[in-house]
């Protein structure tokens, strides 16, 4: 399955790693994020090439969205794979030292 991970910060960037590792029967087709210039930067210290696309673009060319973006971006994620009929995993992280 071509897989697409929306947010290349922290999390986004250890699916990442996952994938390019090797996860039987998924592979990495490419990313979006709001910072391009830092994502740019992490993919180069991954060492494999991996294309940043816009949200349409991506949900488009992909079979699966890993969605690793802050909070504030899931409605309209959401509300494009739902268009797309594309299937959706949220990986959300909360602490309640964030709140504090």
């Amino acid at each position: 399955m071509k897989v697409g991970i929306i947010g290349f910060g922290s999390i986004g960037t250890e699916v990442a790693k996952a994938l390019i590792k090797g996860v039987e029967n998924f592979s990495l087709t490419g990313i979006v994020s709001r910072s391009k210039e830092n994502a740019k930067k992490r993919i180069s210290q991954l060492k494999h090439e991996i294309m940043i696309y816009d949200l349409d673009d991506l949900i488009e060319k992909c079979d699966i969205i890993i969605d690793c973006a802050p909070k504030e971006a899931f409605r309209d994620i959401a509300t494009t794979c739902i268009k797309n009929k594309k299937p959706l995993i949220c990986l959300l992280y909360t602490s309640d030292a964030a709140d504090e």
